[in-house]
């Protein structure tokens, strides 16, 4: 348990005593009985472990928080489209309750089928478009213009009409 008014860097300076019996001063100096170069070598060490491993900690992180924003984006979208199915889904229930009432199996009865009523009176119009007769022609007039039946091309008969 840790001792009341210690901080993070007295905890840390614990550990470091602990595994490498190094005693480590408030000036960040290091000294032991045996002083080598073998101890200052695996304190380098021990740093690049413990730097590689914050190293990761932090990228594993980063790629945690990513993965979140992706996942919270999806969740919403998700959100979304099932409001969307929930209306699509009460307007069609609606719409099948209409087509199951007795009012629209009436309606459709009416103007669908041709059904009426006890008591109603059907009427029936129907639409015919009257021929005209020709006219007799008035006595005294003309007969109506015929069109000129030709053999002879169209362009001869111009040619005709054109030359004095």
């Amino acid at each position: 348990m840790a001792k009341p008014g210690t901080s993070l860097l007295d905890h840390i300076k614990a550990l470091l005593q602990f595994l490498l019996g190094v005693e480590i001063s408030s000036r960040g100096t290091t000294a032991t009985a045996q002083d080598s170069p073998f101890r200052r070598g695996s304190m380098h060490l021990l740093m690049l472990v413990l730097l590689a491993v914050i190293l990761s900690l932090v990228i594993h992180f980063s790629h945690q928080l990513i993965q979140s924003a992706h996942l919270e984006a999806r969740r919403a979208a998700l959100v979304e489209e099932v409001a969307y199915l929930e209306a699509e889904t009460d307007y069609l229930q609606g719409a099948v309750d209409y087509v199951e009432s007795d009012v629209y199996v009436e309606l459709t009865a009416r103007e669908q089928l041709g059904h009426a009523r006890e008591g109603d009176t059907v009427l029936v119009v129907q639409f015919s478009t009257p021929t005209p007769a020709p006219a007799p022609p008035a006595e005294g007039a003309a007969p109506p213009p015929s069109p000129l039946r030709s053999s002879d091309p169209n362009w001869l008969l111009w040619w005709k009409a054109l030359r004095p």
